[in-house]
């Protein structure tokens, strides 16, 4: 078999199978739009957003990079949750679980944990629920007890609340 006869061969097969068959020496104009049917859906997107399709592709992987940080994040950084009853006068459970871990068991999103320090002072109330940063956890056992923790740790954020 010579290999004329295989290269018909492959190219039989190839269109029997529906398959786009281009010779190497032929010449195509092929646009990109047309070997990928999500450029058109794309830059359709793109126009609509006043982007160049390129930049709508990084702006999608700078999305994906943001995400997958802070999915990591949740994942290892911890806080404790404390569950109170719906009149908010007991503690009904104390739990050290990853913001991950929280924001399945309470109504919390996951950003509001991340920035738990920095815009909440370490100490966010959602509902019955009480979430405590580890750093607002640390500097508040310096201060008070245990068992005082959560009272005094509430009782600053209210007198930095009042004097602002």
């Amino acid at each position: 078999m010579g290999l004329v006869s295989l290269d018909a061969d492959i190219v039989d097969r190839r269109s029997e199978s529906g398959a786009r068959v281009i010779y190497e020496y032929q010449q195509t104009s092929i646009s990109h739009a047309q070997l990928d049917p999500q450029a058109s859906k794309i830059a359709s997107m793109a126009k609509s957003l006043g982007m160049t399709p390129a930049e709508l592709i990084e702006f999608r992987q700078w999305v994906r990079r943001v995400t997958k940080e802070c999915d990591e994040r949740l994942a290892n950084e911890m806080t404790v949750v404390y569950t109170l009853n719906k009149q908010r006068t007991r503690i009904l459970k104390v739990e050290y679980v990853t913001k991950a871990e929280a924001t399945e068991v309470a109504p919390v999103a996951g950003g509001e944990l991340l920035d738990l320090d920095q815009i909440f002072g370490g100490v966010l109330v959602r509902g019955c629920y009480v979430f405590v940063s580890d750093q607002a956890l640390e500097d508040g056992l310096t201060r008070y007890r245990p068992h005082e923790l959560l009272d005094g740790l509430i009782s600053e954020r209210l007198r930095r609340k009042s004097a602002a």
